[in-house]
């Protein structure tokens, strides 16, 4: 291993260390953007060495990777979040009877699976074995599964099928295999983090996530692929490809939880976004990806790369699932400072005819349109929704990056002062070992102006809401991902057609804080307007 970075206390000239030398400060100030005069710095060069010092005093204190910094983002911005709570209520219809074929009862959806198994045309442990061989046989080609936790899977499945045998039904999940972003603990299975220098860490605890998925009856099939610390889609020496479009990446960073949902490796997975983690690779397979609002779902043994902006959330193969998942999921944690209680409400049942929804006509019009874009803001027009004109406050939204690499550079502060970041594979200008040491030389005032300005954005995109109860755009959009990460609004992204080259082409809703209800009762009626999500890849 080779000698720690940044050991040596800062010297002057002449080697006294209770002095930081004025040639170092005036350097300094070219990256701080400020000038000083050679007095000041004279000035400034013994007590700058006692600062440097003091910082260092806390270097001898391990800070492990969960331990969330003493101030938590509140995305209500200091009012009082409406009360928590469930009501929710699923459309009474009729689900069709198992199909013959074992790929067709892959890709059907969590309630279609859940009406097979209390019925008796499905076991959890048919299912399980059947996910079990389609990842064996067909993973090979797409990287999405680092582990398979063949043996918890199986235990679990039997035990799903005695439950469900003697009349004890544990929810919509009872029964159903699942896959882990490899980012969330896993009792006694490794969890990497997608990255060489965690690739053998085996944890001692579920997350949270897991856990309360266990109580769901859930089945945890296998830890799925991740870009390394959570961005891209390249994790270890391998790269997750999409199922649609196998010599084309998934993108990232749930990078196989959304590839495996699309590909039928599993009923349904969990990803986590920071800044388009689950929007972007739920775009490229042809997932649903809901990203709930910031503090909704407990990150609490999840690997944190952002305190003030990391989410948990489904990855699904359609609308409903996607909130049947986030139900079991939800709700405050103790262990996740950031949690609180907060109401999910969905009527699947309730027309969304007069719902206001806004828009930005440039996206949909002109040159750049997209027929499938366009075709989705139809669907939403012959769905009677109110279509109202809207743009995204224009605001410095680049600025807001800051804070993102400056809370990853402190989560891996280890990796980049013990040179540990060499042995991440990827090492372009862009990715993290670049980043964490490029935000060593943000200066603290910067940082904390920025979440100020963090502040004031946040503020700016709910007044201008309105009472609008969502907002549809193309993928990708304008700032709104930027925007709506940093707000800690959620959105939902479907698939919405196809383009000529068979790439799924998917559109997004972005809701009002707590407004995932909404968005999953606008989604379902845009998705049953499109009838595209049950169509499956050509994979053999």
């Amino acid at each position: 291993m080779q000698a720690k970075r940044g050991v040596d206390p800062p010297q002057d000239q002449d080697g006294d260390s209770a002095r930081v030398a004025p040639r170092t400060i005036a350097a300094a100030e070219e990256l701080a953007g400020i000038e000083f005069s050679a007095a000041e710095r004279e000035q400034m060069a013994a007590s700058l060495a006692r600062q440097v010092a003091g910082l260092r005093a806390r270097r001898g204190v391990a800070l492990e990777n969960g331990l969330a910094p003493a101030t938590v983002f509140d995305p209500w911005l200091g009012r009082p979040s409406p009360p928590g709570g469930q009501r929710i209520r699923f459309e009474a219809r009729g689900f069709p009877e198992r199909p013959a074929a074992d790929v067709d009862v892959a890709f059907a959806s969590c309630r279609e699976q859940g009406h097979w198994l209390r019925t008796g045309q499905l076991s959890s442990v048919e299912l399980t074995r059947l996910y079990l061989e389609r990842i064996r046989r067909l993973d090979p080609a797409l990287s999405a599964v680092i582990t398979v936790t063949e043996e918890r899977a199986v235990a679990a499945a039997e035990r799903a099928d005695r439950e469900l045998a003697a009349g004890v039904d544990r929810g919509p999940l009872h029964g159903l295999p699942w896959g882990a972003k490899d980012l969330f603990d896993t009792a006694g299975i490794r969890t990497t983090w997608g990255a060489e220098p965690f690739a053998e860490r085996v944890p001692e605890r579920d997350a949270e996530v897991v856990r309360r998925l266990d109580a769901a009856g859930a089945v945890l099939i296998a830890k799925t692929s991740l870009g390394a610390l959570a961005y891209g889609d390249r994790w270890l020496d391998q790269r997750t490809n999409s199922p649609f479009k196998l010599d084309r990446g998934s993108s990232g960073s749930s990078a196989g939880s959304a590839s495996g949902t699309a590909a039928g490796l599993f009923s349904f997975a969990l990803g986590t976004e920071t800044l388009g983690s689950i929007v972007s690779p739920s775009m490229r397979c042809g997932a649903t990806g809901l990203r709930p609002t910031f503090g909704r779902v407990s990150r609490a043994g999840a690997m944190a790369l952002c305190w003030s902006l990391d989410k948990v959330g489904p990855i699904t193969r359609c609308v409903e699932d996607a909130l049947v998942v986030l139900a079991a999921i939800e709700g405050s944690d103790e262990r996740d400072v950031s949690t609180r209680a907060m109401p999910l409400e969905f009527d699947g049942a309730r027309s969304v005819a007069g719902l206001r929804v806004g828009y930005d006509p440039r996206a949909f019009e002109g040159e750049r349109a997209d027929l499938i874009d366009a075709a989705a803001l139809a669907a939403l027009r012959e769905c009677e929704v109110e279509l109202v004109e809207y743009e995204l406050p224009e605001a410095p939204y680049a600025s807001l990056y800051t804070i993102l690499n400056v809370e990853a550079a402190a989560a891996f502060e280890e990796l980049t002062r013990e040179n540990l970041d060499d042995q991440l594979t990827w090492q372009d200008e862009e990715a993290w070992p670049n980043s964490f040491r490029q935000s060593w030389f943000v200066p603290a005032i910067e940082m904390v102006q920025v979440d100020r300005l963090r502040r004031r954005i946040a503020t700016q995109v709910e007044q201008s809401l309105g009472d609008l109860d969502a907002v549809l755009t193309p993928s990708f959009s304008g700032w709104w991902l930027v925007a709506t990460n940093f707000t800690g609004h959620p959105c939902l992204c479907l698939r919405a057609g196809f383009e000529q080259d068979g790439q799924p082409r998917g559109v997004t809703l972005w809701g009002r804080l707590a407004g995932e209800g909404r968005l999953a009762e606008l989604g379902r009626a845009l998705e049953e307007r499109l009838g595209v999500w049950r169509r499956q890849p050509e994979l053999g």
